[in-house]
């Protein structure tokens, strides 16, 4: 009986494995359901338009530095967009997506493996609780966010923990990707270029390296600088017309730095020997860097993934001081909520694929059907946000829905020569025009042959106004086109998406 349980103890301690690998694999196959959207579409073509010499790849960077921001993400995008063949820029961000989730665990705790238990946790929070709503199903979000973590993550890691264990060389090779990681996005760099300060200043870390050692910190915190330096990234501040609550923002996309924040007190308060500990560890950089990106986030005046790299620094520090706690749980309790947590996680991730897949099918229709349209009406059933199932926790995404202003901007400069995209539900396709009259009632949509009263326009960023109008209490966009010399309107319901800018 106790050889048994032991060994079922020991297969429990693989079920983190298997979490990040099934996350890993959802990604990879989700990406060939990503049709080109918003800002893929934008920096796809940007990169294009100007592909007309051999440097014009560093050429972009630069044009990117000096008119959109320092962020080393955007500027390699057309590696991701405009070089990888759709297969290899799918499986890259499937694998890239799994060890996103594989360094935060090896950063949170001393054991990952004999702590499974709380490896199963860590996972399953990130997955579950961080903002992947706001990131969407768009690969230059990836690239910011996911891979932007992941690399100020790894590069953490090899400057911290890497002395002796990898050949010298292999640490002098690693001294560029240090600042490249660092200098992925300003939210993350600069934090964590304080953080890595604070660490240097509380302990004799820096003293300690070796030359290469030395060089790759140097180079870290130069990376997180250089995201501060493009002029252009300051005309962003204060941009938002509908900025979010500074409680809110705190409350849904900083919540790990509250509870964080609270953590601290209780150290000090009762166990100030541990907290000196933690200061003078690499703790402190991830504890320093949640706090400065919170500030940025805040700065941004909305929620949502401008708080991601906040959250994943604070969840990290938060189990470093859970880890050194050293809480004894029962094996029982452990091995049955480890293979709860990752039957959880197999149902989501497989749901999520299944959706995502026919969101995307729907969005490579959606597009077909519109370059084919001559006046950029298109009849077609689609699946809205709201009519998802609540699990998937709003991280697909499909068809931009009537109010996704950017989203159907963008579709009507690349794919359709600037004509309006206008989706009319199928039904319609019946309609005889030149006899409608009065309104029509599709589902939740309503057809019109004249405007409804009291419309008003509604701003988040000023190039994107919407025309809404409030019909029995609720919320509707208002969207005109033409179809045989008559004038028509379209009234979708509004779904304001989470972190939505």
């Amino acid at each position: 009986m106790a050889h048994s349980q032991n060994r079922n103890i020991h297969a429990a301690s693989f079920l983190p494995v298997l979490m990040i690998a099934f996350i890993g694999a959802a990604y990879a196959l989700m990406g060939f359901f990503m049709p080109p959207l918003g800002d893929d579409l934008g920096f796809y073509h940007s990169f294009a338009e100007q592909n007309d010499c051999w440097y014009s790849f560093p050429r972009s960077m630069y044009r990117h530095w000096l008119w959109g921001n320092a962020r080393f993400a955007d500027m390699i995008t057309p590696v991701g967009l405009n070089f990888m063949p759709q297969w290899l820029r799918s499986i890259s961000n499937g694998i890239v997506t799994a060890v996103l989730f594989y360094i935060i665990v090896k950063l949170s705790l001393k054991r990952p493996r004999t702590e499974y238990f709380l490896s199963a946790i860590i996972i399953s929070l990130a997955a579950i609780t961080f903002r992947w709503d706001a990131i969407w199903m768009e690969f230059c979000a990836t690239y910011n966010y996911v891979w932007g973590a992941t690399f100020i993550l790894l590069a953490v890691y090899v400057i911290t923990k890497t002395e002796g264990r990898i050949a010298t060389y292999w640490r002098w090779l690693l001294i560029p990707f240090c600042f490249i990681a660092a200098a992925m996005h300003e939210a993350a760099g600069m934090p964590m270029a304080i953080g890595m300060t604070a660490y240097i200043i509380s302990s004799g870390f820096y003293k300690r390296q070796d030359l290469a050692g030395k060089l790759m910190t140097l180079a870290f915190i130069a990376g997180g600088i250089f995201t501060l330096t493009s002029p252009a990234s300051y005309s962003r501040v204060g941009s938002m017309l509908q900025p979010e609550p500074p409680l809110e923002m705190l409350a849904f996309s900083a919540g790990y730095v509250v509870i964080l924040f609270i953590a601290i007190i209780c150290l000090f308060i009762w166990n100030r020997n541990l907290l000196k500990s933690l200061i003078r560890s690499s703790w402190i950089t991830f504890a320093v860097a949640a706090v400065f990106s919170t500030g940025f986030m805040l700065i941004s005046q909305y929620g949502g993934r401008t708080g991601w790299f906040a959250q994943i620094f604070a969840l990290i520090a938060i189990f470093q001081i859970i880890s050194r706690l050293n809480i004894t749980i029962p094996k029982c309790i452990s091995v049955s909520l480890s293979l709860l947590l990752c039957a959880a996680i197999l149902f989501h991730y497989s749901t999520l694929v299944y959706w995502q897949i026919k969101l995307g099918v729907e969005t490579y229709k959606a597009i077909g059907l519109y370059k084919e349209s001559s006046d950029g009406i298109i009849f077609m059933d689609y699946t809205n946000e709201p009519d998802l199932p609540w699990y998937l926790l709003r991280k697909t995404h499909g068809v931009p829905d009537d109010d996704d202003s950017y989203y159907r901007y963008r579709m009507s400069k690349h794919y359709g020569n600037g004509k309006q995209l206008v989706i009319l539900p199928a039904a319609a396709k019946d309609i005889d025009w030149s006899e409608f009259n009065g309104t029509k009632l599709f589902g939740d949509r309503i057809i019109s042959d004249h405007p409804f009263p009291g419309s008003y326009t509604d701003v988040i960023v000023e190039i994107f106004p919407r025309t809404m109008v409030l019909i029995r209490g609720k919320e509707y966009i208002e969207t005109g086109f033409n179809i045989k010399g008559r004038r028509f309107f379209l009234y979708s319901p509004v779904d304001r998406d989470p972190g939505e800018k």
